[in-house]
């Protein structure tokens, strides 16, 4: 328990001298009793609606007033007590009910303002296609927090249609002066396909205007989209720089722009299946904030060819440790957009990638190298290696068939069984003895591909070459005779 004793001379003392620093260069001669006292003077405007912080923001010189004004209020309230009170015992009970009360309810709007300690959840729906694909939800959370510097982690998920990926991120926000800035780290996570892409982040925020500015790049390969698929995807590299800035006038209308722009041959920066080569988007946005709970935004992409998409979103950004009535009055939209109440606001990235696309090899045919040596009349066996994700139709050849004598297997889409016979060797003038195949693959999706090219060369007859040793030896016999 704390002890505190005052008379009723040490409580006047002490209201007047808050007083003089309050305001000085009045009167305060006259005592409290009387109705020429600082302290019983009438309320102004006794209508007024209370002062919930707005002007406080903008000057932090009246917040220090402020705070010296609950001070003198309450050492108002010691001095009436002790006057009316004739026993010291109930001065004291009295001044350290009244201290305690006042210092409870100092501290609880100190630590239950809009510059919540324990983190923000903010969940988006995302209504413009009436089915919520695109709705998403994060969460931010302190992991170290103090005046000037915050280090935060965020988690998300994102739900689209046939997807759902996940965010994982952490980054840190230090204050400077009217500007806080900071930096982050991400990495996205396609719980389906297992594909992946990380990005960095920098920020810079002021009073009413936040910009941020985003690198993605993928951290994983192609992967088909579905079994069988010819067409396989990845997350696409590229950056975006985003722009968020309020009314000061009028916090509850708020306008976003953002540039982004990716890389690659085929990217489907909309996701409506469209593929560009390195597409880029203007975005323009409007958001009305009627509470600091809900928010409503409009906003419109407009790609370089002539692609657009509209969204409509509600947003849902609830301030852990907040109390609900202050996040469901409009007189705290203020608090909420200034730097001091944006502190825990979840990072400004795009938390659902764009998808880069490339045809897969889906169908591939091999034609085995024959040997060196090939004798006229020998039957060859033709080797074929065929990948292929859908079933083979059919097998033609083009080359040297008939020279070659080539035998069919027992299904024109078999790959094995095909042979040809070596012709004879051709001992004409310009007889070249060299014959060339390959063969085409078409499958039950329509797609060929042809090998590559082989060519078989018929060996001479050994009686065809010189008996050089069996010349030479008879003509040495016959020297000796």
């Amino acid at each position: 328990m704390i002890s505190c004793a005052l008379t009723p001379l040490d409580a006047q003392a002490l209201i007047t001298d808050s007083a003089l620093l309050l305001n000085p260069g009045t009167d305060y001669s006259a005592p409290a009793s009387t109705y020429n006292s600082i302290f019983n003077q009438p309320v102004s405007n006794p209508n007024a609606l209370p002062d919930l912080g707005s002007s406080l923001n903008k000057n932090p010189a009246a917040k220090s007033q402020a705070f010296e004004t609950k001070v003198a209020t309450t050492l108002k309230q010691f001095g009436e007590d002790s006057t009316a009170s004739g026993s010291d015992d109930p001065l004291r009970e009295q001044a350290e009910t009244l201290a305690l009360e006042q210092a409870a309810r100092l501290v609880k709007q100190e630590t239950t303002s809009l510059l919540s300690p324990l983190g923000t959840t903010t969940i988006n729906f995302d209504v413009s296609g009436g089915n919520l694909s695109g709705s998403s939800a994060t969460l931010l959370s302190p992991l170290y927090a103090s005046k000037s510097l915050l280090t935060y982690s965020q988690v998300g998920i994102q739900h689209q249609s046939g997807a759902d990926v996940g965010n994982f991120g952490l980054g840190q926000r230090w204050s400077t002066g009217a500007w806080m800035l900071g930096y982050n780290a991400f990495i996205d996570d396609d719980f389906v396909s297992d594909l992946k892409r990380g990005s960095v982040g920098a920020e810079a925020w002021t009073d009413y205007l936040h910009l941020s500015a985003n690198y993605y790049q993928p951290l994983s390969g192609y992967n088909a989209e579905s079994q069988g698929s010819a067409t396989m995807r990845r997350m696409a590299s590229g950056y975006d720089i985003r722009t968020k800035a309020y009314l000061p006038f009028y916090r509850q209308i708020g306008a976003t722009l953002s540039y982004e722009q990716y890389r690659g041959d085929r990217v489907d920066l909309f996701g409506d299946g469209n593929y560009q080569s390195n597409p880029s988007a203007l975005s323009l946005g409007v958001n009305y904030t009627p509470v600091p709970l809900f928010t409503v935004s409009a906003e419109r992409q407009q790609g370089q060819s002539g692609d657009n998409q509209d969204l409509v979103q509600l947003s849902l950004t609830y301030k852990l440790g907040v109390p609900l009535n202050q996040q469901l009055s409009p007189n705290y939209v203020a608090e909420a957009h200034s730097l001091r109440g944006s502190r825990f606001d979840a990072v400004d990235r795009n938390n659902i990638p764009v998808m880069e696309f490339r045809q897969r090899k889906t169908l591939s045919v091999y034609l085995a190298t024959p040997p060196w040596t090939l004798q006229g009349g020998e039957s060859l066996p033709l080797k074929l290696e065929i990948h292929a994700v859908n079933k083979i139709q059919a097998l033609s050849w083009q080359g040297d068939t008939q020279a070659l004598s080539l035998t069919s297997a027992k299904s024109n889409s078999d790959a094995d069984g095909w042979t040809v016979i070596v012709p004879k060797w051709d001992d004409s003038p310009g007889a070249s003895n060299s014959y060339r195949l390959s063969v085409t693959a078409v499958d039950s999706k329509q797609q060929n591909v042809t090998s590559n090219w082989i060519t078989l060369n018929v060996s001479p007859p050994l009686s065809a070459y010189p008996q050089q040793d069996d010349l030479s030896f008879s003509s040495s016999s016959s020297s000796g005779h």
